[in-house]
């Protein structure tokens, strides 16, 4: 038997009596960060039963030897850090391989940052599409957010605090007239729940760890975002050289020809 379960993001008490009980009983868990479970189970009162690293580094390397042990009549448990396994986390690839083995599969439902984000943003739920954590690149990220606007629906980024100004901006630069919600830290002390057009929403860098929550809304394409004169040209070519839009901005203006 093969459990995926949720586990607090944040408020230890959100840990349901059954994930105590598979936690307490199985024969082994697999863990994104062993350090993480151990704090979680001592945190628990648990007794800490083996406890195996399963992150995405060594996930389809070792998967085949726990799925051995599965098969002779073993249980194990899947958690990542925080909240529900496979979910932008590692795990998925164990969770194949067990299903190909005919392994019986269980959740144990919990915390999910994604759920709990849209459940509070007031926003029409269904349908949604979770993105996972929004592209570095300025490039990417910017095809990203376009590509995302096509879908019907809202959908959902994860971020970091120091990089989500930088997301909300590029947001309310192609979609102006949408809604988001920028959720974070859900269920810790310090929760912090911000809601309105993407153009009042603050781009500074935050702490903690973000979702942002957008609301459907008129679609854009690539063909359709206009941007005029050197500061256009000047914004575009910053992505692609990687530089700030002012040293692409004074690169063209050494080059542009006297009228």
């Amino acid at each position: 038997m093969l459990y995926v379960a949720c586990t607090p993001i944040g408020n230890l008490a959100e840990a349901s009596t059954r994930l105590k009980e598979v936690l307490a009983s199985c024969n082994f868990i697999l863990s994104e960060d062993t350090r993480r479970a151990r704090k979680l189970l001592s945190a628990l009162s648990i007794t800490a039963p083996p406890i195996f690293a399963l992150h995405g580094h060594n996930e389809h390397h070792v998967a085949s030897k726990y799925i051995t042990r599965l098969k002779q009549g073993e249980t194990a448990v899947l958690v990542s850090d925080a909240g529900a396994p496979t979910i932008s986390d590692p795990g998925a690839f164990v969770v194949s391989l067990a299903h190909q083995h005919s392994i019986q599969i269980s959740p144990i439902n919990g915390p999910c940052s994604v759920i709990a984000a849209i459940s509070v943003s007031g926003f029409k739920a269904t349908p949604f599409h979770f993105l996972g954590f929004a592209p570095r690149k300025g490039g990417e990220l910017r095809r990203s957010i376009i590509a995302a606007s096509q879908l019907e629906g809202v959908f959902v980024f994860f971020e970091s605090g120091k990089r989500v100004g930088r997301l909300v901006a590029m947001l309310a630069e192609l979609l102006p007239k949408r809604k988001a919600v920028i959720c974070r830290e859900l269920s810790k002390q310090f929760e912090e729940i911000l809601i309105g057009p993407l153009s009042s929403l603050p781009t500074v860098e935050q702490l903690g760890e973000i979702v942002v929550v957008v609301d459907g809304g008129e679609p854009v394409f690539e063909e359709h975002i206009k941007e005029e004169g050197l500061k256009g040209i000047a914004a575009r070519l910053s992505e692609h050289w990687g530089i700030s839009k002012r040293d692409a901005y004074n690169s063209l203006l050494k080059i542009k020809p006297e009228n």
